[in-house]
């Protein structure tokens, strides 16, 4: 909200959206305020164990970045016939209910 502190304004936003999207690019990985506003989009799908975060990678990212300790992602792609279904994964996700994440040792929660 205009006038509103940015850290209060995230948090709000954050807490009372039914999924986050996040669309990373080389940008997104050099700024301080994208990586703490996916910090905190990550603290909350873990504190309430919803599948709510989505990640689109808009841009090929350095190596060794963000991206290594992600592992599901939409890719966009400038070709023309992979944009379809790009597009339509993206519409499905969206449609999703944020079911509670799969509790597995990699992730830390068993």
């Amino acid at each position: 909200m205009p006038g509103h502190p940015v850290v209060g304004n995230i948090f709000h936003c954050i807490e009372n959206s039914h999924k986050v999207l996040f669309v990373l690019s080389p940008s997104f990985v050099n700024s301080r305020w994208c990586q703490y506003e996916l910090f905190f989009a990550e603290h909350q799908v873990l504190s309430k164990n919803e599948d709510s975060l989505i990640m689109v990678v808009l841009e090929d990212l350095p190596p060794n970045s963000i991206l290594q300790k992600r592992k599901t992602y939409l890719k966009w792609s400038p070709e023309e016939h992979k944009q379809k279904l790009f597009w339509s994964q993206l519409t499905a996700v969206l449609k999703t209910t944020n079911e509670p994440m799969a509790l597995t040792e990699e992730n830390g929660l068993y």
